[in-house]
């Protein structure tokens, strides 16, 4: 009968992955500041990366929990 194991799993693995930073509000609209449009953009080439290394880690710890025949 199979008797479960477990691996320990790297600490960077689980930790969280910190939020970017919000963009600045370089920018004026209707004299009130707000966030540039190139901020933006930027921002959310921040967040893709974040996910990108968030599913990094994921595939590690898929590799690494993967039952050895």
């Amino acid at each position: 009968m199979p008797v479960p194991a477990y691996r320990p799993v790297d600490d960077k693995l689980t930790a969280p992955i910190a939020e970017p930073n919000p963009p600045a509000s370089n920018c004026t609209y209707l004299g009130v500041p707000a966030v540039c449009l190139i901020d933006a953009l930027l921002w959310v080439e921040d967040w893709r990366g974040k996910l990108e290394e968030a599913n990094s880690d994921r595939a590690t710890t898929k590799t690494i929990t993967t039952p050895q025949p």
